[in-house]
Protein backbone atom coordinates (compact mmCIF):
# COMPACT_ATOMS: atom_id res chain seq x y z
CA UNK A 1 0.00 0.00 0.00
CA UNK A 2 1.75 3.44 -0.96
CA UNK A 3 2.36 6.03 1.62
CA UNK A 4 0.09 9.19 2.03
CA UNK A 5 1.32 11.84 -0.13
CA UNK A 6 1.86 13.87 3.16
CA UNK A 7 4.05 10.36 4.52
CA UNK A 8 6.34 10.29 1.24
CA UNK A 9 7.15 13.82 0.65
CA UNK A 10 8.74 14.18 4.66
CA UNK A 11 10.40 10.63 3.24
CA UNK A 12 11.79 12.97 0.23
CA UNK A 13 12.76 15.64 2.34
CA UNK A 14 14.70 14.02 5.02
CA UNK A 15 16.86 12.05 2.31
CA UNK A 16 17.62 15.53 1.17
CA UNK A 17 18.46 16.72 4.73
CA UNK A 18 20.36 13.62 4.65
CA UNK A 19 22.85 14.60 1.52
CA UNK A 20 23.22 18.00 2.68
CA UNK A 21 20.73 19.65 0.47
CA UNK A 22 19.44 22.10 2.95
CA UNK A 23 17.67 25.13 1.08
CA UNK A 24 15.66 24.19 -2.16
CA UNK A 25 16.53 26.32 -5.06
CA UNK A 26 13.47 28.65 -6.05
CA UNK A 27 12.77 29.68 -9.45
CA UNK A 28 12.87 33.60 -10.77
CA UNK A 29 9.44 34.30 -10.42
CA UNK A 30 8.32 35.49 -14.08
CA UNK A 31 4.74 35.80 -13.33
CA UNK A 32 4.47 39.53 -12.67
CA UNK A 33 7.11 40.41 -15.32
CA UNK A 34 5.05 39.10 -17.58
CA UNK A 35 1.65 40.41 -16.96
CA UNK A 36 3.71 43.95 -16.85
CA UNK A 37 4.76 43.01 -20.31
CA UNK A 38 1.55 42.26 -21.65
CA UNK A 39 -0.17 45.26 -20.34
CA UNK A 40 2.71 47.31 -21.74
CA UNK A 41 1.96 45.90 -24.85
CA UNK A 42 -1.68 46.28 -24.64
CA UNK A 43 -1.33 50.15 -24.02
CA UNK A 44 0.94 50.60 -27.07
CA UNK A 45 -1.61 48.79 -29.29
CA UNK A 46 -4.56 51.06 -28.10
CA UNK A 47 -2.13 54.02 -28.29
CA UNK A 48 -1.37 53.46 -32.11
CA UNK A 49 -4.81 52.16 -32.75
CA UNK A 50 -5.60 55.62 -31.37
CA UNK A 51 -3.88 57.32 -33.42
CA UNK A 52 -4.54 55.72 -36.62
CA UNK A 53 -7.84 56.23 -35.85
CA UNK A 54 -7.45 60.04 -35.82
CA UNK A 55 -6.96 59.94 -39.37
CA UNK A 56 -9.51 57.16 -40.47
CA UNK A 57 -11.18 58.16 -43.67
CA UNK A 58 -13.19 54.29 -44.41
CA UNK A 59 -16.30 56.09 -44.26
CA UNK A 60 -17.71 59.14 -45.33
CA UNK A 61 -18.11 60.69 -41.68
CA UNK A 62 -14.21 61.76 -41.98
CA UNK A 63 -15.35 63.80 -44.32
CA UNK A 64 -17.26 66.37 -42.14
CA UNK A 65 -16.14 65.54 -38.73
CA UNK A 66 -13.92 68.05 -36.97
CA UNK A 67 -11.93 65.20 -34.72
CA UNK A 68 -12.51 61.50 -34.23
CA UNK A 69 -13.91 59.99 -30.30
CA UNK A 70 -11.62 56.95 -30.06
CA UNK A 71 -12.96 56.25 -26.19
CA UNK A 72 -11.22 56.82 -22.32
CA UNK A 73 -10.61 54.79 -19.57
CA UNK A 74 -8.07 52.66 -18.23
CA UNK A 75 -7.04 48.97 -19.32
CA UNK A 76 -8.43 46.17 -17.70
CA UNK A 77 -11.83 48.49 -16.75
CA UNK A 78 -14.46 46.21 -15.08
CA UNK A 79 -17.39 47.68 -17.32
CA UNK A 80 -16.75 49.28 -21.10
CA UNK A 81 -19.78 51.44 -21.59
CA UNK A 82 -20.74 51.40 -25.64
CA UNK A 83 -22.42 54.81 -26.55
CA UNK A 84 -24.03 55.57 -29.95
CA UNK A 85 -22.09 58.32 -31.86
CA UNK A 86 -20.43 61.20 -30.67
CA UNK A 87 -22.16 64.19 -29.68
CA UNK A 88 -21.13 67.83 -30.60
CA UNK A 89 -19.83 68.61 -27.14
CA UNK A 90 -17.89 65.24 -27.48
CA UNK A 91 -16.38 65.90 -30.58
CA UNK A 92 -15.49 69.66 -28.92
CA UNK A 93 -14.13 67.72 -26.36
CA UNK A 94 -12.54 64.66 -28.36
CA UNK A 95 -14.12 62.49 -25.20
CA UNK A 96 -16.66 60.47 -25.14
CA UNK A 97 -20.43 61.47 -22.98
CA UNK A 98 -20.00 64.88 -22.74
CA UNK A 99 -22.04 67.81 -21.63
CA UNK A 100 -25.25 67.43 -19.52
CA UNK A 101 -25.55 63.80 -20.47
CA UNK A 102 -21.76 62.97 -19.24
CA UNK A 103 -23.11 65.03 -16.03
CA UNK A 104 -26.00 62.87 -15.50
CA UNK A 105 -23.52 59.56 -16.17
CA UNK A 106 -21.07 60.56 -13.73
CA UNK A 107 -23.56 61.24 -11.46
CA UNK A 108 -25.12 57.84 -11.70
CA UNK A 109 -21.39 56.28 -11.70
CA UNK A 110 -21.11 57.85 -8.19
CA UNK A 111 -24.47 56.56 -6.96
CA UNK A 112 -22.75 52.83 -7.96
CA UNK A 113 -20.08 53.97 -6.11
CA UNK A 114 -17.36 54.79 -9.34
CA UNK A 115 -15.32 57.44 -10.88
CA UNK A 116 -15.59 57.99 -14.63
CA UNK A 117 -11.86 57.61 -14.55
CA UNK A 118 -12.26 53.50 -13.75
CA UNK A 119 -14.66 52.37 -16.32
CA UNK A 120 -14.18 52.38 -20.38
CA UNK A 121 -16.70 54.28 -22.55
CA UNK A 122 -16.07 54.25 -26.55
CA UNK A 123 -18.86 55.59 -28.91
CA UNK A 124 -20.00 52.96 -31.59
CA UNK A 125 -18.69 55.05 -34.43
CA UNK A 126 -16.03 57.34 -33.84
CA UNK A 127 -16.94 60.56 -35.82
CA UNK A 128 -20.18 62.48 -35.04
CA UNK A 129 -22.57 61.97 -38.15
CA UNK A 130 -23.78 65.21 -39.73
CA UNK A 131 -27.13 66.68 -38.54
CA UNK A 132 -27.26 64.88 -35.15
CA UNK A 133 -28.73 61.86 -37.56
CA UNK A 134 -27.95 58.47 -36.09
CA UNK A 135 -24.93 56.73 -38.00
CA UNK A 136 -26.44 54.27 -40.89
CA UNK A 137 -26.01 51.11 -40.84
CA UNK A 138 -23.22 50.92 -43.47
CA UNK A 139 -21.13 53.39 -40.89
CA UNK A 140 -21.70 51.13 -38.47
CA UNK A 141 -20.37 47.85 -40.35
CA UNK A 142 -17.28 49.68 -41.45
CA UNK A 143 -16.43 51.45 -38.09
CA UNK A 144 -17.47 48.24 -35.42
CA UNK A 145 -15.27 45.71 -36.46
CA UNK A 146 -11.82 47.71 -37.34
CA UNK A 147 -11.87 50.17 -34.60
CA UNK A 148 -15.03 49.49 -31.32
CA UNK A 149 -14.25 45.24 -31.79
CA UNK A 150 -10.30 45.76 -31.34
CA UNK A 151 -10.90 48.60 -28.57
CA UNK A 152 -12.55 45.92 -26.35
CA UNK A 153 -10.31 43.23 -27.20
CA UNK A 154 -7.44 45.15 -25.81
CA UNK A 155 -9.46 46.75 -22.79
CA UNK A 156 -10.44 43.37 -21.52
CA UNK A 157 -13.66 44.18 -19.06
CA UNK A 158 -15.73 41.77 -17.34
CA UNK A 159 -18.78 43.39 -18.52
CA UNK A 160 -20.02 45.55 -21.08
CA UNK A 161 -22.88 48.11 -20.92
CA UNK A 162 -24.24 49.41 -24.30
CA UNK A 163 -26.10 52.69 -23.92
CA UNK A 164 -28.91 53.35 -25.90
CA UNK A 165 -30.85 51.75 -29.16
CA UNK A 166 -27.74 51.89 -32.04
CA UNK A 167 -25.25 50.61 -29.64
CA UNK A 168 -27.07 47.89 -28.18
CA UNK A 169 -28.85 46.87 -31.55
CA UNK A 170 -25.24 47.05 -33.30
CA UNK A 171 -23.53 44.79 -30.96
CA UNK A 172 -26.90 42.20 -30.77
CA UNK A 173 -27.64 42.46 -34.14
CA UNK A 174 -31.26 42.78 -33.10
CA UNK A 175 -33.81 45.48 -34.26
CA UNK A 176 -35.71 44.80 -31.16
CA UNK A 177 -36.40 48.36 -29.26
CA UNK A 178 -34.35 48.94 -26.46
CA UNK A 179 -37.19 48.78 -24.04
CA UNK A 180 -37.37 45.23 -24.42
CA UNK A 181 -33.61 44.37 -24.19
CA UNK A 182 -32.93 46.28 -20.66
CA UNK A 183 -32.72 44.54 -18.26
CA UNK A 184 -31.47 41.13 -19.43
CA UNK A 185 -28.38 39.47 -19.92
CA UNK A 186 -26.72 38.58 -23.42
CA UNK A 187 -23.16 37.79 -24.47
CA UNK A 188 -20.73 39.57 -26.90
CA UNK A 189 -17.70 37.44 -28.16
CA UNK A 190 -18.21 35.92 -24.66
CA UNK A 191 -18.22 39.23 -22.58
CA UNK A 192 -21.73 39.53 -20.82
CA UNK A 193 -23.36 42.33 -22.15
CA UNK A 194 -26.24 44.68 -20.34
CA UNK A 195 -28.25 46.93 -22.31
CA UNK A 196 -29.92 50.57 -20.27
CA UNK A 197 -31.16 53.53 -21.80
CA UNK A 198 -28.28 56.09 -22.99
CA UNK A 199 -28.23 59.33 -20.75
CA UNK A 200 -29.55 61.85 -23.40
CA UNK A 201 -32.51 59.74 -23.43
CA UNK A 202 -32.88 59.79 -19.50
CA UNK A 203 -32.23 63.38 -19.61
CA UNK A 204 -35.95 63.82 -21.43
CA UNK A 205 -37.46 60.79 -20.13
CA UNK A 206 -36.97 61.00 -16.62
CA UNK A 207 -39.78 58.44 -15.45
CA UNK A 208 -37.07 56.04 -17.39
CA UNK A 209 -34.40 56.47 -14.94
CA UNK A 210 -35.69 53.93 -12.43
CA UNK A 211 -35.18 51.27 -14.98
CA UNK A 212 -32.01 52.65 -16.05
CA UNK A 213 -30.71 52.31 -12.21
CA UNK A 214 -32.30 49.19 -12.05
CA UNK A 215 -29.79 48.02 -14.89
CA UNK A 216 -27.11 49.48 -13.41
CA UNK A 217 -27.74 47.39 -10.06
CA UNK A 218 -27.92 44.19 -12.01
CA UNK A 219 -24.66 44.80 -13.89
CA UNK A 220 -23.28 45.52 -10.59
CA UNK A 221 -25.02 42.55 -9.15
CA UNK A 222 -23.06 40.33 -12.01
CA UNK A 223 -19.30 41.67 -11.20
CA UNK A 224 -19.80 41.15 -7.47
CA UNK A 225 -20.07 44.55 -6.25
CA UNK A 226 -22.59 45.52 -3.72
CA UNK A 227 -23.75 48.96 -3.73
CA UNK A 228 -24.67 50.87 -0.62
CA UNK A 229 -27.91 50.81 0.78
CA UNK A 230 -28.47 47.15 -1.85
CA UNK A 231 -31.99 47.28 -3.69
CA UNK A 232 -33.32 49.72 -1.61
CA UNK A 233 -31.74 52.14 -4.24
CA UNK A 234 -33.35 50.64 -7.19
CA UNK A 235 -36.79 53.00 -6.62
CA UNK A 236 -34.79 56.41 -6.23
CA UNK A 237 -33.39 58.05 -9.63
CA UNK A 238 -30.14 60.12 -9.96
CA UNK A 239 -31.66 63.65 -10.31
CA UNK A 240 -31.38 65.98 -13.27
Amino acid sequence: MPAPPAQALFSILRRWRAAGLLHLPVAPFEEEADVQEELERRTARLAEARARCADCTRCPLHKSRARAVYGAGPLGADILFVTGAPSPADEAAGLPLQGEEGALFDRMLARLGLKREAVYVAPLVKCRPPGERHPEASEIATCLPVWLAAQIALVQPRAICTLGSTATSALLGSTDPIARLRGQRFDWRGIPLFPTYHPGYLLKRTSSRKEAWSDMLTLMAHLGKSVEGGPALASPAPES
